[in-house]
């Protein structure tokens, strides 16, 4: 890595940390931002992609957003944090990703440079802290909000204009296959977050009054529908699939019937969209169908279902991700407690592996039951803790957050069992800490409105009337 880098580096962490220090949601979501990977974002500060050099700028971000927070509270007794079961876990699972760092070094004899990097693919846990102990008001979640769909709208569009140019300038995403018909298959980097902005868009929108906001926002979710469908990607449409009838049976038996009514009117609104697209905009430049591609689309899902064959990298099936689990088991049996550290490349008589399509089981194998108990006790400690606050809610579009945010969590863990976003997944961390912290956030804030105005209800009247008559 040359000065040159380590210079860019130095500038732009200097700079998220000024705006962090002013605004603490707008530094979260810069951090955000340089998570989603952004092709023409690196083309335009670095010559070229380096691991550890992005390593090393999320190492200085979250130090400088440590020692700011400490720094702005220095004057208190305490944070303030809301007490919560979700905290013990998270400490816990953190120390068990410093110790494997550790372990990694002296036990297994890793390279410093593998287990730094290691160590930082996990860190992005601690913006779990950063968010509940730096967003403090309402209008520090509505900016957020506003900001992230703001970012998921981008990503949604950048995957649709890629799917039809795979040579636009600023793509988005990795292109894996031309799939005929003039359609190419785009990976999008910032798939999870707009997956997660498309869920609390469905659920926010039975909680909005005003008809301009509701047409918005729906103009929200089919954007980000379509980018879905373009995505041609299997694994993201099973998560969307079976997040829905979960985010169904949370609702109460009142709002179901309007919320699958909404659903109906958002699917058919979609078919009639790509209907006009494929016979009315696509001839006009492309030789495009996107009604063909679908089908194909579909049956090629399908094929993954054929548990045939062997080890086939070309080709990495259900079966394919199958046989990989059974090597790292194999190596998890002999390495249970402590795990092998953070290598990157597993050499057994079967294949290399270097990376496993399965969160859970990289954790085990990696951390050993060290780590893996401490994050199976955050999950199960945050789900509940999730239900509780989405019940404890008023009916307003907060409690339609909260809602989309579970949706969201139970979506990246379902994602889980197909990649390995939860070890390796800059952006898939980020979203599920941003999914933990926003919610304790709104929580805490709902129980102090609660106490400091008691018969009047967060957020529509008690932040006015705090702003006017002070604490």
């Amino acid at each position: 890595m040359d000065f040159v880098s380590l210079f860019l580096i130095a500038v732009l962490s200097f700079n998220v940390l000024v705006i962090f220090y002013l605004r603490e949601e707008l530094g979260i979501a810069t951090l955000m931002f340089l998570s989603l990977d952004f092709s023409f974002l690196h083309n335009l500060i670095f010559s070229e992609s380096d691991y550890l050099r992005d390593r090393l700028l999320f190492f200085f971000l979250y130090a400088f957003f440590i020692v700011t927070i400490l720094f702005k509270n220095r004057g208190r007794e305490k944070f303030g944090m809301v007490k919560t079961p979700v905290k013990l876990p998270m400490v816990a699972f953190l120390a068990s990703i410093i110790m494997t760092c550790f372990f990694s070094l002296v036990l297994f004899s890793v390279a410093p440079g593998l287990a730094f990097m290691g160590l930082m693919d996990m860190s992005h846990y601690i913006t779990f802290f950063l968010i509940v102990y730096s967003i403090k008001n309402e209008k520090q979640i509505k900016l957020l909000i506003k900001i992230l769909f703001a970012m998921a709208i981008l990503c949604a569009i950048l995957t649709i204009i890629s799917s039809f140019n795979p040579d636009f300038p600023i793509r988005q995403g990795q292109l894996v296959e031309k799939w005929g018909f003039g359609f190419y298959r785009i990976v999008p980097n910032g798939a999870i977050l707009f997956l997660v902005a498309f869920l609390v868009s469905l659920s926010i929108l039975p909680f909005l009054k005003s008809r301009l906001k509701s047409l918005l926002l729906l103009s929200v979710v089919l954007i980000i529908l379509v980018a879905i469908l373009l995505t041609f990607t299997r694994s993201i449409w099973l998560l969307i699939i079976f997040t829905i009838p979960g985010l169904v049976i949370l609702l109460p038996k009142r709002k179901r019937f309007n919320y699958c009514r909404r659903l109906i009117i958002i699917g058919v609104l979609a078919v009639i969209l790509g209907i006009s697209i494929n016979y009315f905009f696509l001839p006009l430049f492309n030789e495009g169908e996107i009604i063909s591609t679908a089908q194909k689309g579909i049956l090629s899902s399908l094929e993954a279902f054929q548990f045939t064959g062997g080890l086939q990298s070309r080709e990495p099936s259900f079966n394919y991700r199958i046989l990989e689990t059974k090597i790292a088991l194999r190596v998890i049996k002999d390495n249970l407690i402590a795990g092998v550290g953070y290598k990157y490349r597993l050499d057994t008589p079967e294949a290399a592996v270097s990376y496993l399509h399965n969160g859970y089981v990289s954790i085990l194998m990696v951390q050993g039951l060290i780590g893996f108990i401490p994050f199976l006790w955050l999950i199960v400690a945050f789900f509940l803790r999730g239900l509780e606050i989405y019940r404890n809610l008023n009916e307003s579009p907060y409690k339609g957050l909260v809602h989309g945010l579970i949706g969201g969590f139970w979506l990246i863990l379902m994602g889980a069992f197909l990649g390995n976003g939860l070890q390796h997944g800059n952006t898939t961390i980020l979203c599920l800490m941003l999914i933990m912290g926003l919610c304790e956030v709104i929580y805490k804030l709902n129980k102090a409105s609660e106490i400091r105005t008691p018969g009047w209800r967060w957020p529509y009247e008690v932040t006015r009337r705090l702003e006017q008559f002070g604490p």
